[in-house]
């Protein structure tokens, strides 16, 4: 899982720079990826190089900037709740209302966890062993007929 560097990190980024340490050696001594300390370096870097405070605040920055990291108004929301009436999907809507799609996701999946219904507008449901189960069943056979059966499709559609 993504980490963002924290403000010791960035610190300890320029005393190991100060020390004439290469990018790979900060990026194994600080436990990331060498891409990570680049990116931090190019993205940190002012007029008088890497400083770990102004990195800190360009950071700071880039990440009000986000579209992501906007309060979205209740009216938003209202639109969003609307098209999702709609059996609109979360990129459609992203695309006419000012929000991500993530954040559709993520309050979507929220309010199914909170015991709400806006997760049945989705179009697609994860289709996992339940719909193997009730398919079964629907057709009369035993769950576990099902599962050896579509196992066995798979096996067969693998091995070509």
């Amino acid at each position: 899982m993504y980490k963002h560097l924290s403000r010791e990190e960035r610190y300890q980024i320029h005393s190991l720079l100060k020390a004439n340490h290469t990018i790979s050696e900060i990026a194994r001594l600080l436990g990331r990826s060498r891409s990570t300390i680049s990116r931090e370096l190019n993205r940190g870097r002012g007029q008088r190089g890497y400083r770990a405070e102004q990195a800190c605040r360009k950071a700071a920055q880039r990440a009000q900037r986000s579209r992501n990291a906007r309060r979205v108004s209740a009216q938003v929301w209202g639109d969003v709740v609307f098209y999702l009436g709609l059996q609109w999907s979360p990129e459609q809507i992203a695309q006419k209302v000012a929000v991500s799609h993530e954040s559709v996701y993520l309050r979507v999946y929220a309010d199914k966890a909170a015991g709400g219904k806006l997760h049945q507008n989705l179009r697609s449901q994860n289709l996992g062993a339940n719909a193997i189960y009730t398919a079964a069943t629907d057709a009369g056979k035993s769950p576990t007929d099902a599962r050896s059966a579509s196992g066995q499709a798979i096996l067969k559609s693998a091995s070509r």
